[in-house]
């Protein structure tokens, strides 16, 4: 979706099942995994639609015609980058510099007041 949506931006969706041609939506494919692209053809299908995709840097629209259901909801809000920021957070790198050796840091000084205060 660049460039209105940088990657690795965090973005905050509405859920829904419909959407106006123009909007940005995020829709579930059949691997389970999430996209976000903008809705360029709507077509009525009975009591249904069908909505026609396609990324903004792409060239050509997606091979997919969505139903209603495939649809989790619609963008209302981006953060760029801040994606990234989320991702370095929960990365085992981060974890030990902010949560384990501060943790293991105390709880040994903890240790070294208790062997120390039984030795005297």
């Amino acid at each position: 979706m660049e460039p209105r949506i940088p990657k690795g931006s965090l973005i905050l969706i509405e859920k829904t099942t419909s959407a106006k041609k123009g909007e940005v939506v995020t829709f579930r494919v059949d691997s389970g995994s999430l996209i976000t692209h903008r809705v360029i053809e709507i077509e009525k299908l009975g009591w249904d639609k069908l909505y026609y995709t396609k990324g903004d840097a792409n060239d050509s629209p997606d091979g997919i015609a969505l139903s209603s259901t495939d649809i989790v909801g619609k963008v209302v809000f981006t953060l760029p980058y801040i994606g990234y920021v989320l991702k370095f957070a929960v990365s085992p790198l981060f974890l030990l510099f902010l949560f384990y050796i501060p943790i293991g840091y105390t709880f040994g000084s903890l240790i070294k007041k208790f062997v120390n205060h039984k030795g005297t």
